[in-house]
């Protein structure tokens, strides 16, 4: 997870097809509610690579620049 302008943007392994992964990533708006509780709306759903079966994500850094 990481604050991109403000936004959530979380990065996962997805399902594939079975011989792949897909790797995902969603941009999420987060506000308070009324109540103070968060409430989030996805703007962005993506598979942003595919990889072999077999891969997976090991570490995940933000990097700024």
């Amino acid at each position: 997870m990481v604050n991109l302008d403000g936004k959530l943007c979380v990065v996962w392994e997805g399902k594939g097809n079975g011989k792949e992964v897909d790797i995902m990533c969603a941009e999420i708006d987060v506000k308070r509610d009324v109540d103070g509780g968060l409430r989030g709306t996805i703007l962005r759903l993506d598979v942003i690579l595919v990889v072999p079966k077999g891969a997976s994500i090991s570490h995940c850094l933000a990097v700024e620049f």
